[in-house]
């Protein structure tokens, strides 16, 4: 017998990789249905037969039985309720988030980058090697890089950066773990770093090089603002008592 549920989801479920985790977790089940973020979490709409659907909601309800859990993914509050069953209902989708109402989603933390984009940024193979932006669902900027919720690119300080093919082809793809990751760009199509002058005249454009040049300041006693996305840090060689003293004094001159 085919049953249906409607499960809002709610705590820290945007911005983790939670859309995408229960999509696969849903398919795994044979169940059809959506899920979709919104002002409030996540709503899941789902429909199967009924040991299928319990082992779903078991699944939420005890996130330990299940590696494949997403790491920043932490559930507070979780409502159910029954739906009637829809006919026609083929798959199961992600579909296109709701603003409707007010916000009261959590914004999730900035997260220090993961092992498996550490790998890959030190991977000359990969196409992301040495890219100080790198991220994924499981790392990255969440909080500093939000101007709304529903968490989507469009609400965030990415929509200015169209992903390329390569990037695509991972947002698109329910295997891989950068599925509907909002931070995800590479050297071909995301934000670059620089090198300026305290006139705002650059520099250097090169990667590799601007760290090179910023070291090579901060070991003449120098001092760097290096601006990150929450802010400016300002950097300078605390064993330079001339360095630091300058930092205190006058940083921005």
């Amino acid at each position: 017998m085919v049953f249906r549920k409607r499960i809002l989801v709610q705590g820290t479920v945007q911005g983790v990789g939670a859309r995408p985790f229960l999509y696969r977790a849903a398919r795994a089940n044979h169940l059809t249905g959506f899920v979709f973020n919104d002002v409030a979490g996540i709503i899941i709409e789902a429909q199967g037969e009924d040991f299928h659907l319990n082992s779903f909601v078991r699944l939420l309800h005890n996130p330990s039985v299940c590696p494949d859990w997403p790491p920043l993914m932490q559930i507070e509050k979780l409502q159910v309720q029954d739906r009637p069953p829809q006919e026609g209902e083929a798959d199961f989708q992600i579909l296109s988030s709701r603003a409707d109402g007010s916000p009261i989603c959590q914004v999730t933390p900035d997260t220090a980058v993961c092992r498996q984009c550490l790998a890959e940024m030190t991977n000359p193979t990969d196409f992301r090697y040495r890219y100080p932006f790198i991220a994924c669902t499981h790392c990255g900027p969440r909080y500093t890089l939000t101007k709304s919720v529903p968490y989507d690119r469009p609400n965030t300080t990415m929509d200015r950066f169209l992903m390329c093919d390569r990037c695509h082809r991972q947002y698109t793809n329910p295997t891989d773990r950068r599925f509907h990751a909002q931070p995800v760009a590479c050297p071909k199509c995301g934000p670059k770093i620089r090198l300026l002058d305290n006139r705002k005249k650059i520099l250097e454009t090169d990667s590799d090089e601007v760290i090179r040049q910023t070291a090579k300041i901060l070991r003449g006693g120098g001092i760097v603002a290096i601006k990150g996305l929450g802010g400016f840090h300002l950097a300078a060689d605390a064993m330079q008592e001339q360095a630091v003293n300058a930092d205190r004094q006058n940083p921005l001159q």
